[in-house]
């Protein structure tokens, strides 16, 4: 027992690591968030620029990272999802380095971290995310303003690295954490002159970054394009995909619940290191619920209360550790490893049954599970595309699928998603079609919901319809 204590960070490093590595292989290739991510990334390692040749809308540093990660160790789906793997345990890990260090002891912090893992491993499931490695950073910030005095060169220049590391990987999940920091230090601080003073040092560290990455861009002849995909289609992303999924207002209730009882023992409850301890949960995690915004779905939701999830844990064990015992502790630990060993087991069923790993390791898809039907449909598209010289562009959420496989790129057309198409949006889109005039555009029966009915209705209603090839109508521009 007391080797497992003295090595407890490695363990559970080691068993998140295995568990989420079973949850992921055993989810077939899809259209989605991995495809897309996998798309931009497996671009720059073609030699791709990020935003010039791809409409990528996130600050860099998630795809600069996976290109690293996937030149040295090979670029296919395997390596990809280790990366997701590597990134999803890193956030349940600092939950717990956390939890530590608020003074929870081993046990309990494992079991609460437990807790968490056990309602957030759906985030593994939809692959490497500039979200969840956001998240990461954030959580990271936290340790350091838990662990250190704000007004030491620790907390000084680590939060300024923090900021910019949030910001140049989700920029508005960053904007959250800027606004989130500078509240708790205001709160904690006393509002006086000297707080004012470590602010700017820390702008200070955020701006010389920045205008580091501002001059690489703009060294490779590509900060107009980062501009336009990065910022100026936000309005665009913002107003024109709002959705939502009617469960996530469980998660809404729990953080609002954890926010309200944070703040009553604060007020009654609390000693001056705990209620130091509540402030800074509470400045970061509440401006995080905007992650939601505006695809207010279960992912984004999980993301948005990590925070206020830890907070909760915190809360839980100042008002029951007297009556939780260590070996009830133990016990509902156990059950939790019993459940995610079934859940384990039963993935490495459906990865053994399927084996992701028959193809090529030089294959793109190695390391997924692509079902015979979609192995058939890609080659059947691609054999179309050239024989017909390359000079058709599949304009929909599949581009990726068949693309990938070719090394091809079509820019902003092959994610045309509103909010993806940067500055002129639609208009700006429609007259780059216009423009290709000789080639032939490949479009689904019916629009994905973030697609632009008004592009495809002026395709159809302009252009000849030609033939059908799988779920694609073939539309000639003239």
């Amino acid at each position: 027992m007391e080797k497992i204590k003295k090595h407890d960070n490695l363990l559970l490093w080691i068993g998140i690591a295995i568990f989420s590595a079973l949850s992921i292989f055993q989810v077939k290739i899809s259209v989605g968030d991995e495809l897309w991510n996998f798309q931009n990334i497996y671009k720059m390692i073609q030699g791709f620029m990020i935003y010039q040749d791809s409409n990528v809308i996130i600050t860099p540093i998630f795809f600069w990272i996976g290109e690293i990660i996937l030149k040295i160790f090979g670029a296919n789906y395997f390596i990809y999802r280790l990366f997701d793997v590597c990134i999803y345990t890193s956030m349940i890990f600092m939950v717990y380095i956390i939890l530590k260090q608020v003074k929870i002891e081993k046990t309990y912090a494992l079991l609460y971290t437990l807790i968490i893992h056990y309602f957030a491993y759906l985030c593994i499931t939809g692959g490497a995310n500039y979200n969840i490695l956001a998240v990461v950073f954030v959580l990271l910030g936290t340790y350091i303003s838990l662990k250190y005095d704000f007004d030491k060169k620790p907390f000084i220049i680590g939060n300024g690295i923090i900021i910019y590391l949030v910001l140049f990987t989700k920029q508005n999940i960053g904007v959250y954490y800027l606004l989130g920091s500078i509240l708790m230090q205001l709160l904690i601080g006393k509002n006086n002159k000297k707080t004012y003073i470590d602010l700017l040092k820390q702008t200070a560290v955020v701006a010389t970054l920045s205008i580091i990455t501002f001059g690489y861009f703009a060294y490779h002849g590509n900060i107009l394009s980062f501009i336009n995909y990065a910022f100026l289609g936000i309005g665009e992303f913002g107003t024109r995909n709002i959705a939502m999924e009617i469960e996530c207002i469980v998660h809404l209730g729990i953080a609002i619940i954890t926010v309200i009882c944070a703040i009553y023992m604060q007020r009654k409850i609390a000693n001056e290191e705990q209620k130091r301890i509540i402030t800074i949960f509470l400045s970061i995690g509440i401006p995080m619920i905007a992650i939601i915004y505006p695809i207010i779905n279960a992912f984004h939701t999980i993301l948005a209360i990590v925070v206020l999830a830890i907070l909760l844990m915190y809360l839980v064990d100042i008002v029951l550790k007297q009556e939780l015992t260590k070996k009830m502790a133990h016990y509902i630990i156990l059950f939790i490893i019993i459940v995610l060993t079934i859940l384990g087991i039963k993935a490495g069923i459906v990865i053994i049954k399927n084996n992701p790993f028959t193809t090529n390791y030089q294959n793109p898809y190695y390391g997924g599970i692509l079902l015979k039907e979609m192995e058939s449909k890609i080659n059947c598209v691609n054999e179309y595309i050239q024989k017909n010289n390359e000079k058709v562009i599949i304009f929909s959420k599949e581009a990726a699928l068949y693309n990938i496989p070719k090394k091809r790129s079509n820019g902003a057309m092959d994610l045309p998603f509103l909010g993806n198409l940067g500055y002129g949006g639609e208009d700006a889109m429609l007259e780059e079609i216009k423009n290709k005039k000789g080639y032939q555009i490949l479009l689904t029966k019916e629009n994905y919901w973030q697609e632009s009915d008004k592009i495809t209705d002026y395709i159809r209603g302009h252009y000849n319809k030609i033939g059908e090839i799988e779920e694609f109508e073939i539309y000639e521009i003239q």
